[in-house]
């Protein structure tokens, strides 16, 4: 099986989606998962797990890569919106932890594009973008949105199942968006039984 180059990508996807949720994971370990319902539960970490694996692994095509350039473009068009919109609520549901990920991307996007000027590093360049638009989505949404609510716990339980259903249906990857699909089922259940 050969791995086409855009996994490189979807590792620092994973990594920008899943850096908030371990910060508040460390944060408050005494959290328990108030979802009785054992099928939710284990189909929202069958999906989970799932999307991270296809996300980074072909598997079941023999590389990642486009179809069209209407797939290209909706990807790149709507991927760093919802990374920009998932941190922006991270900001917002946790100033803390949005402090320090506006920080932490501001200055990762910034050396990945130093790199590409000066260096003409490949890759620098997108990275850079898909470093610092969650930025920009991060003060933007502080801005127009005062504090969380139980919308805001929705919106991101939700969101990451928009990320990977976008990359499973423009790469056109069926074991992702079947895994996506899962998680679309089960993780907003779970999140709900959680916040009421």
């Amino acid at each position: 099986m050969r791995l086409g180059w855009f996994n490189v990508f979807h590792v620092i996807v994973l990594v920008i989606m899943l850096t908030p949720n371990l910060i508040y994971a460390m944060w408050h370990k005494n959290d328990m998962n108030r979802c009785a319902n054992r099928l939710m539960n284990l189909l929202e970490q069958v999906g989970r797990y799932g999307c991270m694996l296809f996300m980074v692994l072909p598997i079941g095509s023999d590389e990642f890569g486009f179809y069209s350039v209407l797939d290209l473009l909706l990807y790149a068009a709507f991927l760093p919106i919802l990374l920009a919109v998932y941190l922006g609520l991270w900001e917002l549901e946790r100033g803390k932890i949005g402090n320090k990920l506006l920080i932490l991307f501001t200055v990762s996007g910034l050396i990945a594009l130093i790199g590409w000027l000066f260096f003409g590093l490949e890759m620098g360049s997108p990275i850079a973008v898909i470093l610092l638009t969650p930025v920009l989505g991060m003060l933007l949404l502080k801005k127009v949105l005062r504090n969380a609510t139980r919308k805001t716990k929705m919106a991101m339980a939700i969101i990451p199942v928009l990320i990977f259903l976008l990359c499973g249906i423009t790469l056109r990857h069926i074991p992702l968006i079947l895994s996506a699909v899962m998680l679309g089922i089960a993780h907003p259940y779970v999140t709900w039984q959680n916040v009421k």
